[in-house]
Parts: C-alpha cells; structure tokens; sequence
C-alpha cells in the first residue's frame, strides 16, 4: 500500500475513532487486504452513523487535514449518502458511505481488524466484499471479486453470502442470488 494512502487511512480512522463513529475499510484498498493486490487511488469507508452526524463529522474536521471535494459536499450527503473528501496533505480522495441501510450497518459491525501501517482497522468480510461488488457489478468489482475469491475460496461463507443475497433480492429488486451460486462453484 501506498504510504500516501497510509497516511490519508491513518488520518481518517483517527477522526473517526476520537468522534466515536463506527466504520470500516471498503472498495479497493479492502479488495486488495482480502485478495488480490491491485492499484486504487482512494480510501473508501462506510460509517455507521445518520446523515445529520456525518454532516456533524464533517463540519468538524481539522481544516489542515480534511476538505470536502467538492463545494456542494453537504447536499451530495443528503442526496446520495456519501461524503466526499480530499486529504488535504497526501490530496487522496476519501469517500465515506453513510450506512444508512441494515445492510451497510451489519458490514460495519461484522469488520474485522487488520493491521495497516502499525494500526488496527476494521476490514470488511471478504463475504460482504463479494456481496457489495456483485451490487454495483462495474468491470473492477468483478475483477475484485476474482481476486477474493481466488485467495479465500476455501474460507468463505458462501451460505451466508446467499441468506444475504436473497434478503437484498427482494428489498431491492435486482438479480444476485444466482451470480453468488456461480461464485461458489
């Protein structure tokens, strides 16, 4: 990993942890910690907390490290729950999903820690990686998805994936079921 995005990771889950919001490491840097390594240019997140806390967050964050990524930050939160940030010495882009769906909070309470840069973070399963990828399905998260799946085959949760798989099928409509059967085999 980067020592710039070391740094941009180090900085991020210090804030969070001092304002005592639960998250966990996402996206490519994650992809790379549970399977294969490959290159990404941000740090993803997604933090366990309400649109007005992590508005709260952001009006909060030193100045001299974090800047929004654009100027219509606060509404783009609103809108579509993320937060877009800049670290402001290393210039790596962050985004922070705000976890608003049981989904996105069980991701967080099931994280488990990995150590990165000398400090304890909590990772995202590799199962809840699959399950996330396979619902944007862009070409990288199909290609992320291989790379799990190549390291961790013998130790994922496949039953879990497919209860979970089932659960989002019919809470958002959208065909994912099958895709985790043709994963397992």
């Amino acid at each position: 990993m980067k020592n710039e995005l070391q740094a941009a990771l180090h900085d991020i889950t210090e804030q969070l942890e001092s304002n005592k919001i639960m998250f966990c490491l996402v996206g490519g840097l994650a992809s790379s910690l549970r399977g294969r390594i490959r290159n990404t240019e941000d740090v993803d997140l997604v933090i366990a907390v309400g649109v007005d806390a992590a508005i709260e967050f952001l009006n909060n964050l030193p100045e001299n490290l974090f800047r929004p990524f654009f100027p219509e930050v606060e509404l783009v939160a609103r809108t579509s729950f993320i937060l877009a940030l800049e670290h402001v010495p290393t210039q790596i882009p962050l985004d922070l999903a705000i976890g608003l769906s049981g989904f996105e909070q069980q991701i967080v309470e099931r994280a488990q820690p990995l150590v990165i840069a000398e400090r304890g973070v909590p990772v995202a399963t590799a199962e809840d990686l699959i399950l996330m990828k396979c619902l944007a399905g862009r070409p990288q998260d199909m290609q992320d998805i291989s790379g799990i799946v190549q390291v961790q085959r013998n130790s994922i949760d496949w039953n879990y994936c497919e209860v979970i798989a089932r659960q989002l099928e019919e809470a958002i409509d959208i065909s994912l079921v099958e895709t985790i059967k043709k994963l397992r085999q």
